[in-house]
């Protein structure tokens, strides 16, 4: 997790949700033989909003207890709302803040940088001093000849030694203290390793013939001695020839002649060295990558970030690489690192080279090898489909067939049989139509019917205890005696509200044949 301190205090760590603590969008980037920067922005409650102090405050990022960046505020500007964005530069930039008066001198090149580092040292403060680290360049124990006849800043005099030398310039933080390292080829591989289709999320490879040469004349300085005041040449000690070439880039490339100079280098035998050197690791292509990749570190605390400078083996089958490149730059997104953009370029450019020569070798072959295997495949293709096509019309007869024989098995439309329960929708109550008419349909039309019918209930003796409540149309009572409803045996029926009489006894003693028949005219 990355944490900004300014000045020893802490001013940003996302983990603690506090804005008077952290700061928006802060951007790193760090790239060899520059200062590298800082960038990010802080509201008006931030406890640090107005303590930082360009040019002095000092800004560190710390990844977990590496520190990854350390520099100085440079700018800052506020918007309509106070927002303020805040620019800071990496400690390479330090060396801005002294200058190198004019001077000659003959000394082993470490010696030399060790010079420039206390010159550097006596003018500025103790924060902005530094040791010297590590310095692997050619010829760095040779001891060379040095002169500068103008006043320039420290930082322009090491970026000249960055390009005569062929190294590159890093600066590092340990316990407290600034290192500066000369290096010529990483000497830290890390323990990450790009991988498509492990933490590999994109990548763009250059090939660059820019800068491409084959031949180099290598000039010297003017010796001590000499009489004519000319710079030496390799011609001495190399067959007469002042000139140096790389057979196998030729080959490839053709002759693609470059001048280089090397005024600290008076001696032939050591001007013939540096030059050899320099067409081995120089003669070829320039391979650059930029790749975004999740850092490892974030899943697997055993991990160390990459660093830039640092040795990162990059596997792509996909992308036909499978090699160490040396990371030169690092664009990340503090508060989303899978953001992050790593730039890498080659570490021999010989190797490339020879490379490249052997893929030209065999490409044609591995066309011819695409143009075969292409024919095998039409070939075969053909083969599947038309089988494909038979299996196809057998499974369709199949399934014809089944059709067939499962509609055998159907009851017809015409008077159809059914067996088992067969269901149907049940009819709204009163329907009379052709429909289908359910047990439930039936059950409920009976029970309507049902309902109206007479329901003989009993005997009162009076009128007056016949029921008040609870009394259902059809109920029929037999009263006793004589009542408001008739003579002794009068029924009466319940029709909804009151007691309907519905006729009562009469006595029959005797009775002929014509009354009876009077009775029903």
């Amino acid at each position: 997790m990355y944490q900004i301190y300014a000045d020893g205090v802490l001013i940003h760590d996302m983990r603690l949700e506090d804005s008077t603590r952290t700061v928006l969008d802060p951007y790193l980037t760090v790239e060899l033989n520059e200062p590298g920067s800082l960038e990010f922005k802080m509201l008006p409650d931030h406890i640090m909003y107005n303590a930082l102090s360009k040019m002095k405050s000092i800004i560190t990022v710390r990844d977990g207890s590496r520190s990854i960046f350390r520099g100085r505020v440079i700018a800052d500007e506020r918007d309509f709302n106070n927002e303020k964005t805040v620019t800071c530069e990496g400690m390479y930039g330090f060396f801005n803040d002294s200058i190198v008066r004019p001077h000659e001198k003959t000394l082993q090149l470490t010696s030399y940088i060790q010079w420039l580092v206390n010159n550097h040292n006596s003018q500025v403060e103790d924060a902005k001093k530094f040791f010297v680290g590590n310095v692997t360049v050619n010829d760095a124990w040779t001891e060379l000849k040095f002169s500068n006849e103008d006043y320039v800043s420290t930082a322009d005099l090491l970026i000249e030694l960055a390009d005569t030398y062929d190294g590159y310039f890093t600066t590092r933080e340990i316990d407290g203290h600034s290192y500066l390292d000369f290096l010529s080829d990483s000497n830290t591989d890390s323990a990450q390793v790009i991988s498509f289709g492990t933490n590999l999320l994109d990548l763009r490879k250059t090939i660059s013939g820019e800068e491409l040469f084959t031949v180099v004349i290598p000039v010297g300085g003017v010796p001590d001695n000499s009489k004519d005041d000319k710079n030496i040449t390799i011609k001495s000690v190399n067959g007469d020839k002042d000139y140096l070439e790389l057979s196998a880039s030729v080959g490839t490339y053709g002759r693609i002649v470059r001048y280089k100079d090397w005024n600290d280098i008076t001696d032939p035998t050591k001007l013939l060295h540096a030059a050899q050197a320099y067409l081995r690791d120089n003669a070829g292509l320039d391979v650059n990558l930029e790749v975004s990749a999740v850092d490892l570190s974030l899943v697997y605390p055993n991990y160390d970030s990459i660093a830039v400078g640092e040795r990162v083996r990059i596997i792509s089958k996909p992308h036909e690489v499978d090699e160490y490149f040396v990371c030169t730059k690092i664009e990340l997104d503090m508060l989303d690192p899978s953001n992050t953009i790593y730039s890498f370029g080659t570490m021999n450019k010989k190797l490339l080279s020879e490379k490249v020569s052997k893929t030209n070798n065999t490409l044609q072959q591995q066309i011819n090898n695409v143009n075969t295997e292409v024919h095998n495949n039409k070939k075969l293709l053909s083969e599947k489909v038309s089988k494909t096509n038979n299996t196809l019309q057998q499974q369709i007869n199949n399934v014809n067939t089944e059709v067939h024989n499962n509609l055998g098995t159907k009851a017809p439309l015409a008077s159809p049989t059914f067996t088992g329960t067969p269901k149907a929708p049940t009819a709204a109550a009163g329907t009379n139509t052709t429909q289908i008419a359910t047990t439930a349909f039936v059950k409920a039309a009976v029970d309507t019917a049902v309902s109206g019918l007479y329901k003989y209930k009993g005997s009162v003796a009076t009128a007056s205890d016949l029921p008040t409540s609870g009394n259902v149309t059809g109920d029929v009572w037999y009263i006793q005696q004589t009542s408001t409803y008739g003579a002794p045996g009068t029924n009466v029926a319940w029709n909804g509200t009151a007691w309907d009489a519905l006729g009562g006894l009469f006595e029959i003693t005797s009775i002929t044949n014509a009354e009876i028949d009077a009775i029903f005219d």
